[in-house]
């Protein structure tokens, strides 16, 4: 099944990776496949693509795989709740989404807990919840120093205290993005 996901994930434009899939579904499906022979990776790698090709129901059954072989609060469980609140989004199921950011910000570490941070930030600031999207940008600031996405937390902070009419603590933290590069 890896060099079906390989070739899909190396050429996907082609009639080939349309035939690499549809072999890939008809083996998965068969009763020669059981759920432990495809690795964890395997299943959040084929649900990706499966995101990024707009097929939403697939790429949550594969996340729920995936979710199944390890145990909760997991780094791996972990970033399956990620990719599930991404695709849950998708299907503008925003409050399930929510929930599972939440769970991650709370028992994750840095590179899931931050990346559950920024997007429940974004989430917030999106729908015009200012004050909530700033908390949860200070708190990722404040929590993963260190984090890739602290760049884009203060600039998303600045965003929001410019939204709040609060330019000084904007340009403060616009003023962040560049001492912190």
């Amino acid at each position: 099944l890896s060099i079906y996901s390989l070739l899909r994930s190396k050429y996907p434009h082609t009639p080939q990776a349309q035939q690499a899939k549809d072999h890939y579904y008809r083996i998965y499906s068969s009763s020669s496949v059981f759920l432990g022979e495809i690795s964890v990776a395997e299943h959040l790698a084929e649900a990706k693509r499966l995101l990024l090709e707009g097929d939403l129901t697939h790429a949550l059954e594969r996340v729920h795989n995936a979710k199944a072989m390890v145990a909760e609060k997991s780094n791996a469980y972990l970033e399956a709740l990620l990719l599930e609140a991404e695709i849950l989004k998708k299907q503008q199921r925003n409050l399930e989404a929510e929930r599972m950011l939440t769970i991650v910000a709370n028992e994750g570490g840095l590179g899931t807990a931050d990346v559950a941070l920024l997007s429940l930030g974004k989430t917030y600031w999106n729908s015009n919840e200012n004050n909530k999207a700033l908390n949860i940008f200070q708190t990722l600031i404040r929590r993963f120093p260190s984090s890739p996405n602290i760049d884009e937390a203060y600039l998303l902070e600045g965003r929001v205290f410019e939204d709040l009419g609060k330019t000084a603590e904007g340009k403060e933290s616009f003023q962040n993005v560049i001492t912190s590069s």
